[in-house]
């Protein structure tokens, strides 16, 4: 086992905390508005490493295939996504957005390096409803239509919070199983609707 690098961090009332590992992908923003309020937000070394992934994949398919590039973006950005929305991270999935749009453009230009960014538009970008310069990869379907697949975009994943189980609430006491039957439908709600 290794040696425990902690950071020491102080909360407004001065109480001294060693338990935050350095390397930890969660940090916690402490803010006193009525009463100390504890928020976990995300650490920037996790967002460097989902940058550094993403940079390698679109390193790897400079000179392949589109659909295969795109399928493995949204594996990763998928998963990253699914992981971190429980904390407060809507701001820092529109920048990782921001991030890959232009490194996406970037990829774009570098593959063709020779054509204009009319012609770019048209080749790899299209608008999804109200979405303008949605990344896509696109290739011929059954009926002789076309197949578009999408770039997923991170500031659409829905932030879900944590909601605390009540302290006097005990599942194994009879008297609170309408409490948790409650909780685990509204878990399934929400998961169905996510």
């Amino acid at each position: 086992m290794g040696v425990f690098r902690g950071r020491t961090t102080y909360a407004p009332s001065g109480l001294r905390r060693d338990w935050l590992p350095a390397g930890l992908s969660w940090g916690l923003v402490e803010r006193r508005v009525k009463r100390l309020q504890v928020r976990i937000a995300r650490a920037a070394v996790q967002v460097q490493r989902l940058r550094a992934k993403l940079g390698l994949i679109l390193r790897d398919h400079r000179g392949e295939a589109t659909w295969a590039m795109v399928q493995r973006l949204n594996r990763l950005l998928r998963g990253w996504c699914n992981y971190h929305r429980h904390a407060c991270a809507s701001r820092m999935f529109s920048r990782v957005d921001n991030w890959l749009f232009l490194a996406l453009k970037r990829w774009t230009h570098a593959r063709h390096p020779n054509k204009g960014l009319r012609w770019l538009r048209g080749r790899y970008y299209r608008q999804h409803g109200k979405r303008r310069w949605v990344f896509c990869a696109s290739r011929p379907g059954t009926e002789g239509r076309v197949e578009y697949l999408d770039v997923v975009s991170a500031s659409r994943t829905k932030v879900v919070r944590h909601v605390k189980v009540r302290a006097d609430a005990n599942p194994f006491d009879p008297h609170d199983a309408a409490y948790f039957a409650q909780r685990a439908r509204q878990r399934r709600v929400a998961r169905r609707n996510a």
